[in-house]
């Protein structure tokens, strides 16, 4: 945020001073407490949390002069229901998400994005005041490639390979398997902007996209937590809690005989913008767009 509010303070310094309101959106599940606990105490604005899903509406008309999103549209607001259906082409049998699977699945999941994105769109596009900038940190894939080919698969590959071994191993059903995919998609830059052009809300004024070939992933102490949370809020809907501690131990034995890969990274231009350790870099882009 100080990078935000600095950038901002440098462009109108010939106003004086300015006073700046955050809005810190999540879903209505999260801890906020820990977030007041972890803002900045010499902060140079005024925090405020806004529970409720980003793809309805959040904030009073024309209220809101700058929205920046990272890491986070990439979660689909349900997932589709024809990957879920085993009398489907587009059923994703034996995996829990789209990357190397049938043009059928990543099909489904285009199109759920394409659904949320414009959701999205018409919501920010009404809180923002005329002339308002919006800035996306999204995870993404390279212009030209199928949804199959996105690189959020090798982030996902330990965890579906331990729910394959679980299941082969009669700790899960296979039901419960194909029954399990995760709801996120990673879109390539120009089907966003076809996205951004159809709904008509908004004008892209930049796309940034760098690529550079990185590594960062570091097995720690941390791990076994970390993918604890994830369970909480994916597996837990829909698997046996008792498989969990299973699950935890097979995933951190793959994750620590896992060898160095390098991964292709784009990222955005904000230096500060980075991952936790535990977790790989992915492809990502920055679009800036007007209302």
């Amino acid at each position: 945020m100080n990078n935000i509010t600095e950038a901002v303070e440098h462009k109108y310094q010939a106003q004086g001073h300015l006073e700046f309101q955050v809005f810190f959106n999540d879903r209505v599940s999260n801890d906020f407490n820990t977030l007041s606990i972890n803002l900045p105490p010499n902060r140079k604005y005024f925090a405020a949390a806004v529970p409720g899903s980003f793809y309805g509406r959040l904030f009073p008309k024309a209220s809101i002069n700058f929205i920046f999103s990272s890491f986070a549209v990439q979660w689909l607001s349900k997932l589709p229901q024809v990957v879920c259906d085993l009398n489907s082409p587009s059923c994703n049998k034996g995996r829990i998400l789209y990357a190397n699977a049938p043009k059928e699945v990543g099909e489904a999941y285009s199109a759920q994005y394409a659904e949320d994105t414009e959701k999205f769109l018409g919501a920010r596009a009404q809180e923002l005041v005329s002339g308002g900038l919006m800035a996306l940190l999204i995870l993404g894939r390279v212009n030209g490639t199928l949804p199959a080919q996105s690189s959020l698969g090798p982030r996902f590959q330990p965890l579906e390979s331990c729910l394959v071994d679980m299941t082969n191993e009669g700790l899960l059903s296979k039901d419960k398997l194909d029954s399990f995919n995760l709801p996120i998609y990673s879109p390539s830059s120009e089907e966003l902007e076809k996205l951004i052009e159809k709904t008509g809300c908004f004008d892209t004024a930049r796309v940034e996209e760098m690529h550079e070939t990185i590594f960062h992933y570091s097995p720690c102490k941390n791990s076994e937590q970390a993918w604890r949370e994830l369970s909480k809020h994916t597996l837990g809907v829909r698997f046996w809690m008792n498989c969990l501690i299973d699950m935890l131990r097979k995933l951190l034995d793959v994750l620590l005989s896992t060898p160095v890969v390098a991964l292709e990274l784009h990222y955005s231009s904000f230096k500060n913008a980075s991952t936790d350790q535990n977790f790989l870099f992915l492809p990502s882009y920055i679009t800036f767009i007007e209302g």
